[in-house]
């Protein structure tokens, strides 16, 4: 069985620090040298070099301490060193310093350490990877050749087996972030009025609408409801919480090319992007008449031959009533204390088994229970209690942490109220097929 380096990068905006120009881009095809990490958190030895790990799949994860996704893949990092050890090592690397990154995991107490090395103050990296953003990845074989810049979606027991067996990379390649223009730089300044509909491929060029200096833009790209969302988000639309769940009604024939299904993860997910992602551009002259979002939405209906409208629909909703008498919830008037929100998030830097409310306005309660409803049964909420004064509640931390239909309800029994589900008749965006 062949073995290979890989290396696997996950990380927030890095650019490219003109310090360590002497470390020039690697690319496909080219040797990568014994680079030294010196400062190694979390290791056996605090200086570590790729020659350590000769024969192994190397996966350099690069990660930031504000990157949500490099944080939640951290699980799965573990998982797969213990499922290939002996095989590979993963090092995870970033711009922070070996004292940064012990007291981030110090301090975040609920953010997985991955038992691997922790490789700091890697900012030279930047030059010798060269990206944008992220998704991206850097294969490498065993003989030090890199063989490709991937997708993280490829970092798969499937894949990792297939590479270790053949000794090649053959997944999605991963995009730079490149953006280019529709427009022929030469003729750019001569666009008076364009708008355009283009797909998206995530590991290609993605096209992004170049000016001249007298023009105005309006650009966006996402599935086509989000796109509608984007036009109707205008505030001429003000009336219209187009974001919030329940908001968008579809009356399609063909729902799986509006919205992604969540048993479609990894490659599968990444084709369907691909698919069903779109890019919308406007230019126009900066005096031009006309809202741009009406002509945004008039242009996806012209193309995607669908009719777009907000209606007054009866939707199910969930309301959050009063019960009883509220002067249960009357504040003892001292001073005001707030540690009412989720602790078991990755931003998390504190843990209180029980969250309090001292003379605080009702509306943060209310938040709450809102939180919970969008978030985790994603549908409309519309508090009805009618109680707008300072209150004072104590519940337990659990309540807002597990995101409980039950649990809220005994949460909130004690202060006479309740969550209830019923019919309101609300605006919406109804997006159905052209008939």
């Amino acid at each position: 069985m062949k073995k290979i380096i890989f290396i696997y990068v996950t990380t927030v905006f890095l650019g490219i620090n003109n310090v360590f120009a002497q470390y020039h881009e690697i690319k496909p095809g080219e040797q990568i040298p014994n680079f030294t990490f010196p400062d190694t958190y979390n290791a056996k030895n605090s200086t570590v070099k790729l020659s350590d790990f000769k024969g192994k799949l190397v996966i350099l994860d690069f990660w930031g301490p504000y990157c949500l996704p490099c944080i939640a893949g951290f699980p799965k990092i573990d998982s797969l060193q213990k499922l290939f050890e002996g095989q590979i090592q993963i090092l995870a690397i970033s711009n922070l310093t070996k004292a940064e990154v012990a007291k981030f995991f110090k301090s975040h107490i609920n953010v997985h350490r991955p038992n691997v090395p922790f490789i700091t103050n890697a900012k030279h990296m930047d030059s010798v990877f060269p990206h944008t953003g992220v998704p991206f990845q850097v294969w490498i074989d065993g003989s030090g050749k890199v063989l490709l810049y991937g997708d993280p979606t490829s970092l798969t027991v499937k894949n990792i087996n297939n590479s270790l067996k053949t000794g090649t990379a053959f997944y999605r390649k991963a995009s730079k972030n490149v953006y280019t223009s529709f427009i022929d730089s030469r003729w750019k300044n001569l666009v008076v009025y364009a708008s355009s509909i283009s797909r998206y491929k995530s590991d290609s060029l993605r096209m992004h609408p170049e000016l001249n200096a007298k023009g105005k833009q309006l650009a966006e790209t996402g599935p086509v409801p989000f796109l509608y969302q984007r036009a109707f988000s205008d505030s001429s639309f003000k009336f219209l919480d187009v974001y919030s769940p329940g908001r968008v009604i579809l009356e399609v024939n063909d729902k799986t090319k509006f919205i992604k299904s969540p048993e479609i993860k990894g490659e599968e997910a990444m084709k369907w992007i691909d698919d069903n992602y779109f890019t919308y551009q406007l230019i126009e002259p900066n005096n031009f008449p006309g809202n741009m979002y009406h002509k945004m939405k008039d242009d996806l209906d012209n193309y995607f031959q669908l009719t777009s409208k907000i209606e007054k629909r009866m939707v199910e909703c969930y309301i959050l009533v009063s019960t009883g008498n509220s002067e249960v919830l009357k504040t003892k008037g001292q001073t005001g204390f707030n540690n009412f929100y989720k602790m078991n998030d990755v931003h998390s830097t504190e843990y209180a088994k029980i969250r309090q409310l001292k003379n605080q306005p009702f509306l943060y309660l209310s938040n709450a229970v809102k939180d919970f409803v969008e978030y985790k049964l994603n549908s409309p909420f519309f508090d009805e209690s009618g109680i707008s004064e300072n209150i004072d509640v104590e519940m337990s931390g659990k309540i807002l942490d597990d995101m409980n239909f039950d649990e809220w309800q005994d949460g909130l029994k004690k202060y006479n109220l309740a969550i209830e589900k019923k019919r309101r008749l609300i605006d919406v965006l109804v997006i159905s097929d052209f008939k």
